[in-house]
């Protein structure tokens, strides 16, 4: 989880910065389960409120580093909860978090210019 502090992104992102380059932050979640975030493939159910209160703590500290991020995986249905679970189903109790972050995340300033990429 540290690796989703503010502190930590930044230094990627002047690191990217120095090279001349850009970064996306790609493919993050919060796991579903009480265990490591970086190792979910089961364990006991999460309280809606405490992964709630992880996606938005950990998408704004991503946010906050100024980089896009692409949450992984939002699912057209309910999250049926198999293996590894991060996936956010748009009918799921965390899904309205999930879209407030994003929603945020949009009006933030990005560390990087992507405007030669926007249509």
């Amino acid at each position: 989880v540290g690796d989703y502090s503010t502190s930590s992104i930044t230094t990627y992102v002047n690191n990217a910065k120095s090279a001349g380059k850009k970064l996306l932050f790609q493919e993050w979640g919060a796991c579903y389960y009480d265990t490591e975030n970086n190792s979910c493939p089961v364990g006991n159910v999460l309280a809606t409120s405490t992964r709630n209160a992880n996606i938005k703590n950990w998408a704004s500290q991503i946010t906050a580093a100024g980089v896009p991020w692409l949450y992984w995986q939002v699912l057209p249905n309910d999250d049926p909860h198999y293996d590894f679970d991060f996936e956010i189903g748009i009918g799921d109790a965390s899904w309205s978090t999930l879209q407030s972050a994003a929603l945020a995340a949009g009006q933030a300033t990005a560390a990087f210019d992507y405007s030669a990429y926007l249509l």
